[in-house]
């Protein structure tokens, strides 16, 4: 399973809102079959050196909710600034995917659909809130009103036989429906974060398991680009291994850990507000559950530390000095909710 990383298009995009400030639900239901929180030993599936295929399967007319959280710290030192600025960011978006047909090329038709979203920020004396089970007095915030689009909307994905995302239908005119009257920064946010490439995170979620069978305390290395606006590419290079099953929310899950390290690409040109975002150097670990049975994703829990250096645009203060950034962030998956398309 690869470590998740949907949420550095996140980090990158509020940390350059967070600069530009500065310079001018619960789940919507529970698992079915929910087991309590006692996890039971790590013990094999079948005997050890016998293999099992870790494949999403996606049967149709399933429907998988999950919720993402994430938590996250960032230290950041101005240029011109004596002390650091810390900054927090907490973020839970639930959502649903529902398989409603297969395609004649043997794929299958996705459809994601946003449940709810919750959001907090904090970054010195600035704040901001959303939670869409709320009042509507948040949405004044011209960052926030998008989010409250977003609720309720859907999109429809295109898979291959090989359960790879080919195409998410309507992006830009979804895009543009969330974004109507929003200002430039938000756009670039809401358009970085919601890309292509944020969308095939969450339906090839078995993108890092090998294609052939493996066994128990196997190991394999997993390695990818990922596109990520201002920054160029993310290189992800990663051990992945199957340490083992357990019980897991009611299921007998694959348990794959990862450890491994993120790196910047090629720089990327000046974004739309100017100055240049890379990625220094990162480190991240995770732990994933799997239901082979089921074929489908359980938990994935993922810990990032990265280094971010952010050069100003010409002109700005602090003499041309880069801003430096250090970030941490946990970031879980989780599967609240199974059930059928038409319950």
């Amino acid at each position: 399973m690869k470590p998740n990383l949907v949420f550095v298009h996140a980090t990158i995009f509020l940390l350059t809102v967070a600069i530009a400030c500065k310079k001018s639900e619960q789940s919507a239901g529970t698992t079915a079959e929910k087991s309590s929180d006692k996890v039971s030993p790590l013990v094999p599936a079948q005997k050890t050196e016998e293999t099992i295929l870790l494949k999403a399967q996606w049967p149709v007319g399933n429907k998988y909710t999950y919720r993402m959280d994430l938590a996250q710290a960032s230290t950041m030192q101005f240029p011109g600034m004596a002390k650091p600025m810390q900054q927090e960011i907490t973020m839970a978006q639930t959502y649903s995917l529902s398989v409603p047909k297969e395609r004649a090329t043997g794929g299958r038709e996705l459809e994601i659909q946003f449940i709810a979203m919750e959001l907090d920020f904090k970054m010195g004396d600035m704040t901001m809130s959303f939670d869409s089970k709320s009042d509507t007095s948040s949405d004044k915030d011209a960052f926030l009103a998008p989010y409250r689009k977003m609720i309720g909307s859907k999109l429809h994905f295109l898979l291959d036989a090989e359960n790879h995302l080919e195409s998410v239908e309507n992006l830009e005119e979804w895009q543009n429906t969330v974004l109507a009257d929003s200002p430039p920064p938000a756009q670039m946010m809401i358009r970085g974060t919601y890309s292509p490439e944020f969308f095939k995170q969450l339906v090839e979620n078995t993108r890092g398991m090998p294609s052939h069978p493996v066994k128990i305390g196997e190991s394999w290395p997993y390695k990818t680009e990922v596109p990520t606006g201002q920054m160029g590419k993310i290189l992800l290079d990663t051990q992945v291994k199957l340490k083992g099953f357990e019980s897991h929310e009611g299921r007998r899950c694959a348990v794959l850990e990862s450890n491994g390290t993120i790196k910047g690409g090629a720089t990327a040109a000046p974004g739309p507000m100017g100055g240049k975002v890379n990625l220094q150097q990162g480190k991240v670990s995770g732990t994933s559950w799997f239901d082979p049975e089921l074929g489908a994703l359980i938990e994935a829990k993922s810990d990032q530390k990265m280094q971010f250096k952010i050069e100003p645009p010409q002109g700005a203060p602090g003499g041309g000095n880069p801003m430096t950034s250090d970030v941490s962030q946990k970031v879980t998956i989780k599967l609240v909710e199974l059930g059928k398309i038409n319950q």
